[in-house]
């Protein structure tokens, strides 16, 4: 399956009615669930605890025509309340202001694993022959002569590619990876 395919596949349960879906492969399996859990804890007391968030009803055609949607800078765990107890901080229908809280989102879940996560996909790169995209790539520098596969990833022949990864206090790391050839 190459990226394209899993990030179509998200896509799509994103726009779905599906509540869970685990997909499993000889080679990877791909879970995707709704709902999160509003405070960080143990996977057994999530499971125990944490009661799954409803979907917010769809917007009466009145509303959403004189509305707009308010769409995440970036992808992140999203909290719909300041702590387990507290109430959301807006509820469906609430009429919203430029400024207002509407939610938290925690991006930095993954961080300790972000260079794992970054060499799997390089090597997923070499597997597949795909480049991921640049994404929000807007203006290019023309003193700039890199390819930078804006906006949409594309099929190439990869043979290597390197995976860096740059942390706190620098620690920085190189995995040079080369395409496996029969």
């Amino acid at each position: 399956m190459t990226n394209q395919e899993i990030f179509d596949l998200m896509d799509r349960f994103q726009r779905s009615s599906i509540h869970t879906m685990k997909l499993s492969t000889q080679e990877f399996t791909i879970e995707l669930s709704r709902g999160s859990v509003s405070a960080p804890a143990s996977a057994a007391s999530v499971a125990a605890a944490a009661p799954a968030v409803p979907d917010a009803p769809a917007p009466s055609p009145a509303l959403a025509a004189e509305g707009s949607a308010v769409t995440a800078p970036l992808v992140g765990t999203f909290y719909a309340a300041p702590a387990p107890e507290k109430p959301p901080f807006v509820q469906a229908g609430d009429r919203v202001k430029k400024g207002d809280t509407l939610c938290l989102i925690e991006a930095m879940k993954m961080l300790g694993a972000a260079g794992a996560v970054e060499a799997i996909f390089t090597a997923l790169s070499l597997r597949d022959g795909y480049l991921p995209a640049t994404i929000n790539y807007r203006t290019p520098d023309p003193e700039c002569a890199l390819d930078v596969i804006p906006n949409q990833g594309r099929k190439a022949d990869v043979r290597y590619a390197m995976s860096n990864s740059l942390g706190f206090g620098g620690h920085n790391g190189s995995l040079l990876l080369m395409k496996w050839e029969d």
